[in-house]
């Protein structure tokens, strides 16, 4: 039956461990395989047991990298404000444009700030 999860350990048929920590192990039996799709199951050998101070200096190392996700992150929201805010100075310099003959110069120049910021942003 599609759906229900039918508690299975893989029991190799054969010594497969070559020093790896883990293994893949193909179950053959026709018992198996009419329970499972996929008869690919993953045996872990290790104990799994880890360092604390190994651990702990891992997370020492993920602070760079997060600190790079968080900045990225701001400057998407930033580049995604001054999309918005370029979109609606678009609708003002156009009625601005029909009505004086010219885009101004300071809304010129925002407008190609924020595509320029937004292009490299994205990049």
């Amino acid at each position: 039956m599609r759906g229900t999860a039918v508690p299975y350990v893989a029991r190799p048929l054969h010594s497969c461990n070559a020093g790896h920590r883990s293994t893949i192990v193909r179950d053959t039996s026709a018992a198996h395989a009419a329970r499972e799709q996929n008869p690919v199951q993953p045996v872990v050998t290790d104990d799994l047991r880890r360092n604390r101070l190994t651990s702990a200096f891992r997370l020492l190392l993920a602070i760079p990298h997060f600190l790079w996700l968080f900045l990225w992150a701001v400057a998407a929201v930033l580049a995604q404000i001054l999309r918005y805010l370029s979109q609606l100075l678009a609708f003002f310099s156009w009625i601005t444009a029909i009505l004086l003959g010219r885009v101004p110069r300071g809304i010129r120049d925002f407008a190609a700030f924020a595509l320029r910021f937004e292009q490299q942003t994205n990049a």
